[in-house]
């Protein structure tokens, strides 16, 4: 997510992006990074993701699980319809 965000673009948000797979997403980012992303699954199936920023994700306020591979790619198993709220993950020292 937000792969190539120009600097100047440092705070906003955009909806409706379709992305391959059956998916619509909305993205929110603030200081250049990723503050919040809703992603609504048409068709049900893995979604995979790639962020500079750790996330956690939950559908319907309930933590899904998810797989990171050693590339840094997240992939979750969704289900036609439903749709998963992805938040920043603060880390702490």
């Amino acid at each position: 997510l937000l792969p190539a965000l120009p600097q100047k673009w440092s705070k906003g948000e955009i909806r409706g992006l379709c992305a391959r797979g059956g998916f619509v997403v909305d993205i929110q980012w603030a200081d250049n990074s990723l503050t919040r992303a809703r992603i609504h699954s048409q068709i049900g199936g893995i979604c995979r993701l790639r962020s500079a920023t750790p996330f956690a994700v939950t559908c319907a306020g309930e933590p899904m699980a998810t797989r990171k591979d050693e590339t840094g790619i997240v992939d979750f198993q969704t289900a036609a319809g439903e749709i998963y709220e992805l938040s920043a993950q603060v880390e702490t020292i």
